[in-house]
């Protein structure tokens, strides 16, 4: 409960100090408006990131799944498997924990792991590279909130209430693996998928330093980031399956 409080505390000051950046007509200015943005409207978007688990989850007849952040466990409850796992250190899913605690402990192996934890670069890198380590052959990675709108929604320490964080810089790293097959679904502030075989499109990683991406690269780059729609997808992991 001491953390939870803590948990709430800090977004009710998110909160407040969002709304004292929009009075002094903060919202907008400075590195938020030079860096651009990216041109996508979720709200059109018919599906979210519950369409696209559930999809694989039945493509690949899943048997375990395990959800790193589940909050208001929004996802977790649509998921049908037989053993399903939701690890969040507040609030939702099964253990009470942080995902560096799981998997210090884990000894099973899952065939989906849905990653939605602490949106900072470091650990989703920590969590994905966790996650492939506990992998069966055939499984799949996914990934929320990897295509952020703006710098505000990007930037790292958190400084406003929405916020994707940087979850795309580790997007882009996987991306740049020989050994990864990545791409990010569009739907729902960028869904990523992955797992581990040959990637046919590797990201050129010459002289990037993905821990420090300014928001400006993704604007200028995210299109290099294997993007496919949600009709896409079937195909795609059907292709994927016979490959």
């Amino acid at each position: 409960m001491g953390r939870l409080r803590e948990l709430l505390a800090e977004r009710a000051a998110m909160e407040a100090t969002w709304a004292r950046r929009k009075l002094a007509g903060l919202v907008g200015a400075g590195p938020r408006a030079e860096a651009g943005r990216l041109d996508f409207d979720w709200s059109r978007v018919p599906y979210d990131r519950r369409a696209v688990v559930g999809l694989i989850a039945h493509r690949i007849d899943a048997k375990r799944y395990l959800e790193i952040g589940c909050q208001d466990d929004k996802l977790f409850h649509t998921v049908w498997c037989p053993t399903k796992i939701g690890v969040d250190p507040a609030r939702g899913g099964t253990h009470r924990m942080t995902s560096d605690e799981f998997f210090a402990g884990n000894t099973l192996s899952f065939d989906l792991v849905f990653i939605d934890g602490l949106h900072e670069y470091a650990q989703v890198r920590r969590d994905i590279l966790n996650a492939l380590d506990c992998l069966e052959p055939g499984g799949w990675i996914g990934v929320h909130d990897c295509l952020p709108r703006d710098w505000g929604a990007h930037q790292v320490p958190r400084q406003q209430f929405y916020w994707n964080g940087d979850v795309w810089r580790a997007i882009a790293e996987m991306k740049a693996r020989a050994d990864i097959d990545t791409r990010i679904v569009l739907v729902d502030h960028g869904t990523a998928i992955m797992r581990r075989s040959a990637n046919s499109e590797p990201l050129d990683a010459a002289g990037l330093d993905f821990a420090n991406l300014p928001f400006s690269w993704l604007v200028e780059n995210h299109r290099r980031l294997g993007l496919i729609e949600f009709a896409e997808l079937d195909g795609y992991l059907a292709a994927a399956r016979a490959g």
